[in-house]
């Protein structure tokens, strides 16, 4: 018989111990997403080519592209733009992203590895495009906002934003 004081402590211990869940990968690269971060790479074709398409992007504008990630939305606006400026948090993605844009021979992008929150925006840009993680979105959109106060003014943003936050920004207050 187990006392009374040894059955209560063992139904407080775990069974075994928890399994810890493998990263999710992105299709395309492998690299392991963080689930921490909010994570959530596009790499559905035709979704950014209708993404870049709607920032309607000219040949003399310079975007500003927060977030790279592994660079599938970069690879669709270097083609078009005189110059891409992109930042990401994690030093892999920007580096998968700066040698797939050397592969394809591109040499009109400025990566860096950084928070978008904490680090200077380029000087200018015309169009901001990003696939906002939810923690950040409202920070960024209100920096942007703000930079346009301060006299620097961009001609459009093009966001993708979560579900869960684009209906918090439209709900009534």
């Amino acid at each position: 018989h187990m006392s009374r004081s040894c059955l209560r402590a063992s139904r407080l211990l775990p069974l075994r111990k928890p399994t810890p869940r493998a990263p999710k990968l992105h299709p395309a690269s492998g690299l392991p997403l963080s689930r921490a971060r909010g994570q959530h790479l596009l790499h559905n074709k035709g979704v950014i080519h209708r993404f870049v398409e709607a920032a309607d992007i000219r040949s003399s504008d310079a975007v500003y592209e927060v977030g790279c990630g592994t660079g599938e939305v970069t690879m669709e606006l270097l083609p078009r733009a005189r110059k891409v400026y992109t930042v990401d948090l994690e030093s892999r993605m920007v580096e998968e992203t700066k040698s797939r844009a050397q592969s394809a021979g591109f040499q009109n992008m400025e990566a860096r590895v950084g928070d978008a929150l904490r680090v200077e925006m380029p000087h200018r840009f015309d169009v901001c495009v990003s696939n906002l993680p939810y923690k950040i979105s409202a920070p960024i959109i209100f920096r942007l906002l703000r930079r346009i106060s301060e006299g620097r003014p961009w001609r459009s943003a093009v966001l993708m934003l979560q579900r869960e936050f684009a209906e918090r920004l439209l709900s009534d207050p």
